[in-house]
């Protein structure tokens, strides 16, 4: 069994030659092919991966342009042209670790159905400035969780983490390429409830490139719609796998932390949202917003709402600072 690597491209001409680097490490016994599709790309991305597949001859590496536009479809082009037993998914900007396609693909070959997952790391720049490991307690990870128990653990998985049989992946629907946001999770979610379960396989790791620690970027209104959508999607797909109170829970937390994430904007879908918490019932999910004890005492004596309003007028008169600081320079 050996591993169809899948990357979409779109101005990567800076990283994307250390994560093919850290694709050919991975051995030419794990590796079909890497499909990258360039998603038209303005810098040269061409021309950096026609380089490497000049130096790496003995490796299949395929570079395509992608025939419409956007990551999600890029994706899907490059699922369309894979011939390898299992797939990895992975930006062009991120890195398997050291052994993770031979780890993973170990135990794919015994259970083809099965979802294998593994650690991830944020890291900003190199692999020497690696954000703190907050991405939950790896040590508690089950190694085997039925689809149901992985979902409802909310366990946070980036594309490159997961491997999973070709087979599998075009029993589902497509990437949906519609989506503005969250265009991983709602595939995944699909993926997972597709599959026997994941298995977590707990000695390899994948690299994620991240913005610097502790930046935050302010939620588009824009990419609302795609938001809810995702999170419909995630529903549909959550309610098959039953009904009981521990699922429609689950849906009703992520219709509420739509609502924490977007509040004050978009008052019609906050409005389905609701309409949604009412049918699932009461959400368990508390926001997150106060984190410092002033933010904390401000959600203790006036509410969430009035720390979002607050937080929103800050960063927006902080970017008009920024605008009008540019404008004069």
């Amino acid at each position: 069994m050996k591993a169809s690597i899948l990357i979409p491209a779109y101005n990567a001409a800076e990283f994307i030659g250390e994560t093919l680097e850290a694709c050919v490490q991975q051995g030419l016994n794990c590796i079909e092919e890497i499909i990258i599709v360039n998603d038209h790309s303005e810098d040269d991305t061409r021309g950096v991966v026609e380089r490497f597949q000049a130096e790496h001859t003995e490796f299949q590496i395929i570079l395509e342009d992608n025939p419409t536009k956007g990551a999600c479809a890029a994706r899907n082009h490059a699922l369309s042209l894979a011939k390898g037993d299992a797939i990895q998914w992975l930006d062009a900007d991120d890195l398997l670790g050291e052994g993770k396609l031979s780890a993973q693909l170990l135990l794919l070959r015994d259970r083809p159905q099965h979802l294998i997952a593994t650690k991830w790391r944020r890291f900003a720049g190199d692999l020497t400035n690696l954000w703190p490991e907050e991405q939950g307690t790896w040590s508690h990870v089950p190694n085997h969780s039925t689809p149901k128990e992985w979902l409802l653990a909310e366990r946070m998985m980036i594309p490159a983490g997961w491997l999973g049989s070709r087979k599998l992946f075009e029993t589902i629907k497509p990437w949906d390429d519609s989506l503005l946001i969250n265009q991983d999770g709602e595939y995944f979610t699909r993926a997972i409830v597709a599959s026997a379960g994941v298995i977590f396989e707990p000695q390899s790791r994948v690299y994620y490139r991240s913005e610097l620690h502790g930046s935050v970027s302010q939620f588009k209104p824009h990419k609302a719609p795609s938001l809810f959508a995702s999170i419909e999607s995630f529903e549909q797909a959550t309610i098959q796998l039953g009904d009981d109170t521990a699922l429609k829970t689950l849906i009703s937390n992520h219709y509420m932390g739509f609502i924490y994430r977007v509040y004050p904007l978009v008052p019609e879908l906050r409005k389905k949202a609701r309409a949604k918490i009412e049918h699932y019932g009461k959400p368990t999910r508390r926001n997150d917003v106060a984190e410092s004890k002033a933010a904390r005492l401000i959600c203790l004596i006036f509410g969430w709402k009035l720390l979002v309003r607050l937080r929103r007028r800050r960063s927006s008169f902080a970017s008009s600072l920024k605008i009008n600081h540019d404008r004069n320079a």
